[in-house]
């Protein structure tokens, strides 16, 4: 007996190591014909995971092993003269199908905008793929997806034209439009980020509310089956000018738990019970991240996702030269952080526990209007504990501080409307490759210096400095937009010092976009606020 119990202990500390053994990776994703963005990962069952992006003048999906290898590679061409398709987010469905929502928006403008919805057997393969529209929006933007009990299908977003507002759509598990309905309130704008259903069957859907051009608060509203409101609550802080944003939501066992943007942290969590009422808040000082915005980029700039163990995985798309991502526990507190060298990051759990995180190097986060020479895309597998013992990616400590928000009953109601037809993308193939090891950073000093480009003061009167080294050797050229997407203002930002300024008082308060350009290539995006 003794003998059978030491045997058996060998065997199961080996048959251990094979089954729960997580290697390190990290690779590189390569293109030879043109530049590579990613966009999204959905965990398959299989233990791998999909890399949803585009390669400048196609959409690509591939299929990465759980060490990061690729596996196989589709393009997707949905032949729309002068437009862009850009994947947002996704699902993996119940019957091992993955489905997706985006956007195609045309001349280079969101202004002009529609969801698609495509539905995918395990293999790539397209089951059907739907056109959303309204007519009553000029642009509909989709920024969540969510699979519902019926094996149908709930999407949030936001809606543009003469009003800006949110929406809600339900479809069919065969990609039929249930309904769709519009948010309406006397605010200046909203925008729906993340729909989840809760145990009800009804759903729960957080975003951003507008009231002025220095008052932009997180909300969070209750929906019944059939997109009916329940309630609809404001969430702010106390501060003179209050620009928060809740960017995703879960359904936790006794309430909701929010992932917000306040306005000095990225990646606030909010826990509210099932009628709205904070129990908790905690924030995460990130001060290195600078979030992509999604008024400009549509995109899931920060995520929560729940994990095994019962931890909840933050993931931050940035514009800057560090990428990050932490997971808490279901309470808040912080147990790890993973830090690398590259931005537009997701991160996704497989199925053997272990982590894969891909992204961008910083010089392509932004969308050009011509291919650059900075086409690589960096995959890195970690272990369950977040840890990869490659340099290009490493440990960080964040610190955690809980926060007040108060809260405001709303009174809004919900309008029915919207349409729905079929698209046909056409299917190809995209030649991909990977090699061990890290993104190396291009340019090395050079484009270190724009992305480290500091924009100030924020809030401003209209007088606004740009400082980078960069500007020392080349003029740069900037782009001064409004919520719409129209263009107000061109400049241009001298050489032979690290200071120069952008004179932008003739513009009246509010919010607006700059976009910073070096030889027809995005280096810097943001927002700024004109506050006189």
């Amino acid at each position: 007996m003794k003998h059978f119990s030491t045997y058996f202990f060998i065997f199961f500390v080996f048959y251990s190591s094979l089954c729960f053994a997580q290697p390190h990776y990290a690779r590189t994703i390569l293109n030879p014909s043109s530049d590579l963005h990613s966009d999204m990962l959905i965990p398959t069952w299989d233990n791998g995971a999909l890399n949803f992006g585009d390669s400048y003048t196609t959409n690509y999906i591939s299929k990465l092993d759980s060490t990061g290898n690729i596996k196989w590679t589709r393009s997707y061409n949905f032949d729309f003269v002068n437009s862009t398709t850009t994947f947002i987010d996704g699902v993996r469905n119940r019957d091992s199908t993955n489905t997706v929502v985006g956007v195609v928006y045309t001349n280079n403008s969101f202004a002009n905008g529609y969801v698609f919805c495509l539905k995918l057997k395990s293999n790539g393969d397209t089951l059907w793929c739907r056109k959303l529209m309204h007519s009553s929006f000029a642009s509909l933007i989709p920024y969540s997806l969510c699979q519902t009990n019926d094996s149908g299908f709930v999407i949030c977003g936001q809606a543009s034209g003469s009003t800006v507002s949110s929406f809600v759509a339900k479809l069919s598990k065969t990609g039929a439009l249930t309904w769709m309905k519009t948010l309406s309130s006397s605010f200046l704008s909203n925008a729906a980020y993340s729909i989840k259903q809760t145990t009800d069957s009804g759903y729960v859907m957080t975003g951003e509310i507008q009231n002025s051009s220095s008052d932009q608060s997180i909300f969070c509203s209750k929906l019944d089956k059939q997109g009916n409101l329940i309630w609809h609550k404001r969430y702010s802080e106390s501060n003179t000018q209050n620009y928060s944003s809740g960017y995703d939501i879960t359904v936790e066992t006794d309430g909701y738990l929010m992932l917000a943007h306040t306005n000095s942290n990225l990646g606030s969590l909010v826990k509210i019970d099932f009628s709205g009422s904070i129990l908790w808040a905690k924030q995460y000082n990130n001060a290195y991240a600078s979030i992509i915005d999604q008024t400009q980029f549509p995109g899931r700039s920060l995520t929560l996702r729940k994990t095994t163990g019962h931890g909840r995985l933050i993931t931050y798309k940035t514009n800057d030269f560090e990428g990050t991502a932490l997971m808490t526990d279901t309470l808040g507190n912080f147990k790890w952080g993973a830090f690398t060298y590259l931005s537009s990051l997701d991160m996704v759990q497989l199925k053997n526990k272990s982590f894969v995180l891909i992204g961008n190097p910083p010089a392509i986060v932004e969308r050009v209007s011509s291919p650059g020479s900075y086409g690589d895309l960096g995959i890195i597998v970690s272990d369950s504990l977040g840890t990869n013992s490659y340099t290009c990616y490493s440990q960080k400590n964040l610190t955690a501080s809980t926060f007040t928000l108060s809260i405001t009953s709303m009174s809004s109601s919900l309008t029915a409307g919207g349409t729905l037809s079929a698209m046909h993308p056409t299917l190809g193939v995209i030649s991909l490759s990977t090699t061990l090891g890290c993104v190396d950073l291009p340019n090395g000093i050079e484009k270190y210096s724009m992305l480290n480009m500091r924009i100030s003061p924020n809030p401003s009167n209209g007088k606004i400095i740009v400082q980078s080294d960069y500007l020392k050797n080349q003029a740069l050229h900037f782009e001064v937009r409004d919520v719409t997407g129209r263009t107000l203002m061109l400049g241009q930002l001298e050489a032979g010092t690290e200071k120069s300024e952008m004179d932008l008082q003739s513009l009246n308060n509010g919010v607006y976009f700059y976009s910073i350009f070096s030889k027809n290539e995005v280096v810097k995006k943001g927002k700024i606020i004109i506050s006189k």
